[in-house]
C-alpha cells in the first residue's frame, strides 16, 4: 500500500461526498505492528503512543481550537486544557514553560495592514528570565513585517518589532490579568488590566509575515517560553 495518503471521516474520489456523523476516539494508526490478535482487548483507558504508532487521535483536550475556523492549530509539547485556572468557560490553555507551545500554518488572515486588536487572559506562573512569548506573528527576530507581544524580566508587557515598546505595569504572578495590544491609526497601545500603559509607538508597517505562535516566539531556540495559562485570546484583525 503506497498511496501515502490519508483521509479521516470522509472517502475520496468518486466517494468524496461519503461523510462520516458521529463520534471518533482513540483512532490509532501503527505501521509495524499489528496490535490485535484473536479475542481483540478492548482499550479500557486511553490509548498510548507505541513503536510504530503513525497517528493517535485521542479526542482529549479537543477545545484548543480556533473557534473562527480560520486557524489549524497545533499543540506541541504537553500543551493542554486545565480546569484549575480559567477567566471564562472552566478551563484554560496551560503551558509548561519549557516545551509548550502552538503554532499554525501561515494564511492571509494573519497578515496586519490595519488596525488591530489582541486581547486575552493571562496567567503567568513563572519563567521571566528569557521575556517569554504570549503571541508572536514574525518569521525572524529582526523582522520589521511581523511583531510579537511578549512579557520583560520584570513582568511587563511588550510589544515588539525589531524594538520594543513597554507597558509600566508589573503583571503579578498567579493572577489572572487581561492584557490588549491595539493598532490605531499607526499608533501601538498597551493595556493591562483595562489601564492604558504610559508608553506608546509609532508603527504603521504592513506585518505580511502571517506566522502564529502562541506561548513562545518565533523559534524556540531562544528559550522563551510562556509558563502558566493563557485564556480566552482574541485577535482582530482591522479593529481597535
Amino acid at each position: 500500500i503506497t498511496d501515502g495518503y490519508c483521509t479521516i471521516s470522509a472517502q475520496v474520489g468518486p466517494y468524496a461526498s461519503s461523510f462520516f456523523s458521529g463520534y471518533m476516539s482513540n483512532l490509532t494508526v501503527n505501521n509495524t505492528t499489528a496490535l490485535y490478535s484473536t479475542p481483540a482487548s478492548v482499550p479500557t483507558s486511553p490509548v498510548t503512543s507505541v513503536s510504530g504508532t503513525t497517528l493517535l487521535l485521542l479526542g482529549t483536550n479537543g477545545s484548543i481550537i480556533d473557534v473562527t475556523q480560520q486557524n489549524n492549530v497545533y499543540t506541541n509539547g504537553s500543551a493542554q486544557l486545565s480546569s484549575a485556572v480559567s477567566k471564562f468557560g472552566g478551563s484554560s490553555l496551560l503551558l509548561n514553560g519549557t516545551t509548550d507551545n502552538l503554532t499554525a500554518p501561515i494564511i492571509p488572515t494573519n497578515k496586519f495592514l490595519k488596525d488591530f486588536t489582541i486581547h486575552g487572559f493571562i496567567n503567568v506562573t513563572g519563567n521571566l528570565a528569557n521575556s517569554p512569548g504570549i503571541i508572536d506573528f514574525r518569521a525572524s527576530t529582526t523582522s520589521t513585517t511581523g511583531f510579537s507581544i511578549q512579557l520583560n524580566t520584570s513582568g511587563q508587557l511588550i510589544f515588539y518589532c525589531n524594538g520594543s515598546t513597554t507597558g509600566n505595569t508589573v503583571i503579578p504572578l498567579n493572577t489572572i490579568t487581561h492584557i490588549a495590544v491595539t493598532r490605531t491609526g499607526g499608533v501601538i497601545r498597551l493595556f493591562v488590566g483595562g489601564v492604558l500603559q504610559t508608553a506608546t509607538l509609532s508603527n504603521a508597517n504592513l506585518f505580511t509575515d502571517a506566522n502564529l505562535t502562541i506561548g513562545s516566539t518565533w523559534t524556540s531556540t531562544l528559550n522563551d517560553w510562556f509558563m502558566g495559562n493563557i485564556d480566552d485570546l482574541d485577535v482582530l484583525n482591522g479593529i481597535a
